[in-house]
């Protein structure tokens, strides 16, 4: 009889916690109904901006991959620049290696150039049952033409085609652009690859001579446009929708975590004899996992340099679970790493804008702005605010030219030393150097 009431006490019990879970889950979507509409993944993908074919720059993207060696891009390649500093001109060398690099597919660089008046793309999303599983062939391609595109620009700049150089940086940007509203965090973190791309290579050209303002103004306004654009809201309002229906389908035994977790990742024993155990735990975490998502999307809402101490506690959150939680563990995505490089991004678009602004400022007046508000109303609406700590991006002359600056993840000011672009390096700051007109072109030495 005793153990007859256990029994009983236990399934109720057991009951008891799928109802609770349950209705968690059925609470909180109710919630997301009232207040995003159209927040599940089919709804998201509707919602996603229409471009005419003629107008889609991953078209033209895609065109001009194809046109290039399927494995172009070797890393022995890619060092033998390493060491080139934007205002030294390519050694003889290096441009006998990069004009011979570039004259075996010519095709591919005209294509590929044509992408400076193409802002606009959008490609084509084949999702995955899970979605979680979904691949994007054509996202990861923009980053060999982004590449393509900084070799051509080199090689202008060195010609002293500077105008067509800075062409290619515009032309750089919207290769990154290309991938529109696409709502993913990789699509998010190829864009902000491509776009630091065409940041260094911009600091290389102005280094290398002097682009019209006509120029300087469009790729300006360009950046512009890319400052503005909600990515991370974008990224992180389609991560919550593929999470939601992958968890379904791990609900419904439509897929396992060892086949999400792929080769190598399973099964285990407790999935093979404990499965209705994982399924139940599962339906527990679904509600926390989707609550989490919606937090960090009410964060990128924020000032970007506010949104820091939200993710450390999502993080944290999640660090804290306990180990049964295992599919919020291995699907949650590394919020605060991804909203970091979001962070960096900002700091080189902007620093960029500021860049383009005292360039022109420069030509007109023969000399460069005392301060960066010289620049406000005429060449800027405002000067932008560093992400990091929400304050006016700094400002720092230097013996042969200026910097802008962020002051970068340390949130501390280094007084605009800039080592990399990816701004990871303790002590560093982020931003572009600009240098003066004379000490620009330098010869290459021996």
């Amino acid at each position: 009889m005793r153990l007859a009431l256990l029994a009983g006490a236990l399934v109720a019990c057991y009951l008891f916690v799928l109802y609770s879970a349950d209705t968690r889950l059925q609470l909180l979507k109710a919630q997301l109904d009232r207040d995003d509409p159209g927040w599940r993944l089919a709804d998201v993908e509707t919602s996603r901006e229409v471009i005419p074919e003629e107008e889609n720059s991953a078209r033209c993207v895609v065109r001009a991959r194809a046109l290039m060696p399927k494995m172009w891009g070797a890393r022995e390649f890619d060092e033998s620049f390493a060491d080139l500093e934007p205002p030294v001109r390519l050694t003889p060398a290096q441009y006998t290696q990069l004009a011979v690099e570039l004259a075996e597919f010519p095709e591919a660089v005209l294509e590929a150039r044509r992408l400076a008046d193409m802002p606009r793309g959008r490609y084509q999303i084949i999702y995955k049952h899970p979605a979680i599983g979904t691949l994007l062939p054509d996202v990861q391609g923009t980053r060999g033409v982004a590449a393509l595109l900084r070799y051509d620009a080199w090689r202008l700049a060195d010609d002293g085609r500077t105008d067509e150089a800075l062409r290619s940086c515009r032309a750089t940007l919207n290769c990154g652009r290309s991938i529109g509203d696409e709502p993913t965090l990789i699509s998010m973190l190829v864009r902000t690859a491509v776009v630091a791309i065409a940041h260094s290579t911009t600091e290389r050209v102005l280094a290398q001579g002097e682009p019209d303002p006509l120029e300087l103004a469009a790729l300006q306004r360009a950046m512009e446009e890319e400052d503005a654009f909600p990515e991370l809201i974008t990224a992180m309002r389609g991560e919550r929708g593929m999470l939601h229906d992958t968890m379904e389908s791990l609900e419904a035994g439509d897929v396992s975590p060892s086949e999400l977790a792929g080769p190598g990742g399973g099964p285990d024993w407790n999935e093979r004899f404990f499965g209705w155990s994982a399924r139940d735990n599962l339906r527990d975490e679904h509600p926390l996992l989707l609550k989490m998502l919606t937090q960090e999307i009410e964060n990128a809402k924020l000032p970007p340099h506010e949104q820091k101490a939200a993710e450390q506690a999502i993080d944290a959150e999640i660090t804290a679970l306990p180990p049964t939680a295992v599919a919020t563990r291995m699907l949650a995505p590394a919020i605060g790493k991804c909203c970091l490089t979001h962070r960096r991004k900002l700091a080189l678009v902007r620093s960029l804008i500021v860049a383009l602004a005292a360039e022109r400022y420069r030509r007109d007046h023969g000399a460069w702005p005392a301060t960066l508000d010289d620049l406000a109303k005429q060449y800027l609406d405002n000067v932008p605010l560093d992400p990091f700590d929400g304050k006016p991006l700094r400002y720092a002359k230097r013996p042969d030219g200026v910097t802008i600056y962020s002051v970068g993840p340390d949130e501390h000011d280094d007084g605009g030393r800039i080592v990399d672009h990816g701004g990871n390096q303790p002590g560093t700051d982020l931003g572009i150097r600009l240098w003066d007109a004379d000490k620009r072109r330098q010869e290459a030495g021996p």
